[in-house]
């Protein structure tokens, strides 16, 4: 009586023919004078294993897989031994995530290149602060200066060029008559308009968003806020979705 091991997917001889499922197999033999020698084997069989692990690394970086650092996303196949000695096989799945974009600017819209991101504005004029709320693929200025975008992909991160914003008309043509008073204000300041208004927003000069609202088609807007002295911009959007852009000043 013997015990003997495979690995699966092996197979051996026992019993009159190729065994590859554990168990207990007997062979009628002879001994060398003629007499019955009768074997019993304990055949094992040892499992392999096969696993898929998935990875991701920032673009630029690379790791030791398939025999060699990898830079470049795929599968990548290590074979391996288990403590029986069985294969072991390793798949590992890089990704290689890349956050860069560059960044068009056209018709007074500022766009990431590439889709599918997450996205922050940034005043480069500023010491590339961040513009509060300007978290989508595209970002229309309300003041020149220079601007970048910062984009997210799992753990990696890039800044875009900065780009420079010299044509933005913050005294727009007069598409409707407004009236904001009093400018310069200390705690509040009213809005009257000839048409409707469904949103008001009062930007910084950094470009960040200080004060956002809709309304119900207002005509007198009174809004009150508490704010740093200094310049401020008021964007007005009537019902027809036209804008108006004026400054405004807190004492």
């Amino acid at each position: 009586t013997d015990t003997m091991t495979i690995c699966s997917g092996d197979s051996i001889l026992l019993a009159g023919s190729f065994q590859t499922i554990a168990g207990i197999y007997t062979d009628s033999l002879q001994s060398i004078i003629g007499c019955d020698s009768i074997m019993t084997i304990n055949l094992i069989v040892n499992s392999i294993f096969k696993d898929t692990v998935a990875v991701n690394l920032c673009e630029g970086d690379s790791i030791f897989t398939g025999g060699m650092f990898q830079t470049v996303s795929g599968f990548y196949t290590d074979s391996l031994a288990t403590i029986l000695g069985c294969d072991s096989i390793l798949v590992t799945e890089v990704i290689f995530d890349d956050p860069s974009t560059g960044v068009t600017y056209t018709a007074s819209v500022l766009s990431a290149n590439q889709s599918g991101l997450s996205y922050q504005w940034l005043n480069c004029s500023n010491g590339f602060a961040q513009i509060a709320g300007e978290i989508n693929q595209t970002y229309t200025p309300i003041i020149n200066g220079d601007y970048a975008v910062q984009t997210t992909i799992g753990n990696c991160s890039d800044t875009s060029n900065c780009v420079t914003v010299a044509d933005v008309n913050i005294n727009e043509v007069d598409l409707y008559a407004t009236e904001v008073y009093p400018n310069p204000f200390n705690e509040s300041f009213s809005i009257r308009s000839e048409q409707s208004l469904i949103r008001v927003k009062v930007y910084g000069m950094s470009g960040e968003i200080v004060f956002n609202k809709e309304y119900e088609n207002e005509t007198t807007i009174e809004i009150g806020m508490t704010l740093s002295s200094g310049v401020y911009i008021l964007e007005m959007t009537n019902s027809s979705g036209q804008l108006k852009r004026t400054r405004i000043v807190k004492n």
